[in-house]
């Protein structure tokens, strides 16, 4: 379970006091909201609220209550009345408020009625069928700022309940996480992945009123409480729309009062939604009868600070809601809002085919949400509440398709369709690309080629040139659970940009490292390092970078790979950190590899983000070579991010002596991204840090003033708009040991999910390098993490360790498999976990460092 978007602001600010009342009658239409309303209860029931003028509140709290429309009652009488009976025997007390969230604040917001139905009542409804939610968290919480925002007609001047109760019957609610709570904020909608989260948390048809009252009070024909009771003792909540008079508790110049009982005289301040939660025939022991010694227990929508030591809560006398309360309502719950699973629009395809898998409560792609192949995450995946569009993924074989919610519900089949979810996988055809790749002088590129099945695997090569160099193939064996290396440079001869295309019928995996001294021997360069990359499984038309730098002492490259028998238009968008934008073409010819000089294309001494779009389906990489700040030389390179997203996770990161580590966000939107980072540290202590991106720009955070100096962390993002997200790290590793001092860089492209299953094809425990494995457990459950590590001799080695919920773990892989071996591995939970593998180097004299976050 995702226990990390808790951005909530649920806590707003008051407005300045306006002295005194004043009574004023008008003939107009107007409403009880957040501000004042003067008139004098002495003028009886003959008076229509609705003709009262509309002033400020106390200047401290504000209201927001509007009365139901006439024809209100005719309309829902037809629907039921709630199914409490009066007759029945009632105890004397009923409170339900341990089953309540925090005591929230409306703020200087008139949202009072959806406080009261979404933020109480939902959140009750909800923790009575999930009966493990803590309603403390904000994820468990919803949203009033969702309905509000819905029927407030972008004028903050209240609303009424049924139209609240509208909104949560056709389109549900989702959680204050999901959609903060911002009192000063009462236009934002809910953007469409909002609308497909809610859905599964709609409520029934059958909400419905216990009284509707249209005049002033006292009633001639007094409220019946008892049923009210009686609905309470079933342990249901309702609410009320009341009058506040300016006698209230804690309201203007009056004190707090555990107990209201109106003083018939008081003027009238407006009207108020409220959530009642509770009676108790003999809260006011010493009142004069019956109706003056019971009351209901409120919940207010006014921070735990309203009312002293009441701490947000208040007993309102039976007299007051029988003779002076306008309304009160009740609302059902849809029980069973899991997924289910109805049927899928294939029964067997082969890896990479686009399937739909219909059904219901499947909300939107956030948090925890996912598609599972007998086990294997697909990557690839959209969501709503109806239909998935999942691609199937590399590693899937033959079972059951499961989705997952956000909170890590698994689907079940819908009755009738016991077997909707099984799935066969035909047997898959693997591939992968990579556009970077060169045997210049100075490189030295190598393939890493995994093989996790049991049986041996054939994988075809083919390599691609600038310049109308010919394709070139080879063919390569890969024994069963092994790692196999293939040196470029032996394969397509020196002096060659190359691009690689690899194939199989059957599963495995690919990496391409190289190392090399950049510019060797030219003037001011001679640049050492390394950088590695995992295949892209396919072309496409869209490719996103949130790192780029042109800055002194950098030099970026896009390198782009054309498969294709045609030629491909490629538009290139540096966006900068100032939101303003260059634009290039290129034209790029059939089985083709071409490379953009970054610093040529927008100048010198720009941060710059890019997104890359094509006619036709290519392959981007970005590679970048640097001396970091004069003192550290290296170069690191990513592949692209195919579409950006809200979640990003880095299992590595680390602010030790001798490491500066950044976060580089690319907000390609028209709005501001509000951006939570997630920080899980080794010792299991994590710290969040808010930030905003603005639009259409490229951001930097300096992580090592974020988190302080030495912490090995993990990060996940969260994001409320899709945006990229990279790790760059520069370094001098074991700058203080002898034999080391090693200098580079590393960089990689966040994970948009964590999942059970990750694989590297790429590692060396060679004397020259330190490979590790960082696995963060982002869940509030321990995972159990198995290593399956593959070596160039065939010989499996097994490792396992326990991750406790929030922590991140490092495993030096020489420990487990001893010294002299290329290893490939496979990392399993039991437990959504996030992965990652740095390893640092001496390679033949060129130090530096790389890291994959495999597949």
């Amino acid at each position: 379970m995702n226990t990390w978007k808790n951005r909530a602001r649920v806590w707003g600010s008051g407005r300045s006091v306006i002295p005194g009342f004043l009574t004023i009658m008008l003939t107009v239409v107007i409403v009880f909201s957040q501000c004042a309303i003067q008139a004098s209860p002495a003028s009886g029931a003959g008076n229509d609220p609705r003709t009262l003028l509309a002033r400020p509140s106390d200047g401290k709290h504000s209201l927001g209550f509007k009365l139901s429309a006439p024809e209100t009652a005719a309309r829902l009488r037809a629907a039921g009345w709630p199914r409490a009976g009066a007759g029945r025997h009632l105890g004397a007390s009923v409170d339900l408020t341990d089953q309540l969230p925090p005591v929230g604040d409306q703020g200087k917001q008139g949202s009072c009625v959806t406080w009261a139905t979404s933020y109480y009542y939902k959140s009750f409804s909800e923790k009575q069928e999930h009966t493990t939610w803590d309603l403390s968290r904000a994820q468990y919480q919803f949203s009033p700022s969702f309905v509000y925002n819905q029927i407030n007609g972008g004028v903050d001047c209240g609303a009424t309940f049924p139209d609240a109760f509208d909104v949560l019957q056709n389109k549900g609610d989702v959680d204050i996480a999901e959609m903060p709570y911002d009192d000063g904020n009462y236009t934002i909608q809910p953007t469409a992945a909002q609308f497909e989260a809610a859905k599964p948390y709609r409520i029934p048809a059958d909400w419905s009123y216990l009284w509707l009252q249209s005049e002033m009070g006292p009633f001639s024909c007094p409220n019946d409480i008892a049923r009210t009771k009686a609905w309470l003792g079933e342990g249901n909540l309702l609410v009320m729309g009341i009058p506040i008079y300016s006698d209230f508790p804690d309201f203007g110049f009056y004190p707090s009062r555990a107990y209201y009982d109106y003083n018939g005289c008081a003027d009238l301040a407006g009207g108020h939604g409220v959530c009642i939660v509770g009676y108790n025939d003999n809260i006011n022991s010493r009142g004069a009868d019956a109706d003056h010694r019971g009351g209901f227990k409120m919940v207010n929508s006014w921070g735990s600070s309203w009312n002293g030591p009441n701490q947000g809560f208040v007993w309102l006398s039976y007299d007051f809601v029988k003779r002076y309360v306008w309304e009160a309502w009740t609302m059902g719950d849809i029980k069973g809002d899991g997924p289910c699973i109805g049927g899928l629009s294939a029964s067997s395809g082969e890896v990479g085919s686009a399937i739909d898998i219909t059904g219901n409560n499947f909300g939107a792609k956030r948090r925890e949400a996912r598609v599972t192949f007998n086990g294997t995450v697909a990557a690839q995946a959209t969501f709503t509440n109806k239909k998935v569009t999942v691609t199937v993924p590399r590693g899937a074989t033959s079972g059951q398709v499961v989705v997952y919610d956000w909170e890590g519900t698994a689907s079940v089949a819908a009755k009738g369709a016991a077997n909707a979810g099984f799935f066969t996988v035909k047997s898959p055809t693997y591939s992968y690309y990579f556009a970077e790749g060169a045997t210049h002088d100075g490189f030295d590129e190598w393939l890493s080629l995994q093989n996790p099945r049991s049986s041996p695997l054939e994988v075809t090569a083919t390599y691609m040139f600038c310049g109308g160099r010919l394709p070139v193939t080879r063919t390569y064996p890969l024994n069963a659970s092994s790692r196999f290396s293939v040196s470029v440079n032996e394969e397509v001869g020196p002096g060659q940009d190359v691009s690689v295309k690899l194939m199989a019928n059957g599963e495995f995996y690919a990496e391409r490292p190289m190392y090399f001294n950049y510019k060797q021997g030219q003037a001011g360069y001679s640049w050492t390092g390394g950088h590695v990359v995992a295949g892209a499984v396919a072309p496409a038309r869209e490719w996103y970078f949130a790192e780029g730098t042109t800055r002194s002492g950098f030099e970026e490259w896009i390198c782009l790979q054309n498969p294709g028998s045609e030629k491909a238009v490629v538009t290139v968008e540096y966006i900068k950190a100032d939101a303003s934008v260059v634009q290039k073409a290129y034209l790029l010819s059939p089985q083709s590899r071409a490379s953009v000089f970054v610093n040529g294309d927008v100048g010198p001494g720009l941060d710059v983000s890019a997104r890359i779009h094509c006619d036709s389906a290519i392959v981007a990489e970005r590679s970048m070579y640097f001396n970091y700040k004069g003192k550290w030389d290296g170069g690191h390179d990513v592949m692209g991010a195919n579409s950006p997203a809200t979640t990003w996770h880095f299992a590595e990161g680390t602010t030790r002596s001798g490491f500066e580590e950044w976060l580089v966000i690319q907000n390609p939107n028209n709005e501001d991204a509000m951006i939570t980072c997630h920080f899980l540290k080794s010792n299991g202590v994590t710290s969040d840090r808010n930030y905003t991106v603005s639009a259409n720009s490229r951001w930097t955070l300096d992580v090592n003033q974020a988190v302080g100096a030495n912490v090995d962390s993990a990060m996940i993002l969260e994001s409320d708009l899709p945006v990229v997200a990279e790790r760059p790290t520069y370094f001098c590793y074991k700058e203080e040991t002898p034999g080391y001092s090693w200098t580079g860089g590393h960089d990689v492209m966040g994970s948009s999910l964590s999942k059970c299953s990750w694989f590297f094809a790429e590692g060396c425990t060679y004397n020259w390098a330190d490979e590790y494995i960082c696995v963060a457990n982002p869940g509030v459950d321990s995972a159990h993490v198995v290593f399956a590590f593959m070596l160039e001799n065939g010989v499996p080695v097994t490792h396992s360790i326990s991750v406790e919920p929030h922590r991140r773990v490092t495993v030096k892989v020489a420990d487990v498999v001893g010294r002299g071996h290329d290893a490939s591995a496979h990392v399993t939970s039991d437990a959504p976990i996030i992965v990652e593998r740095p390893m640092y180097f001496n390679y033949n004299g060129w130090t530096g460092g790389h890291t994959g976050a495999g597949f």
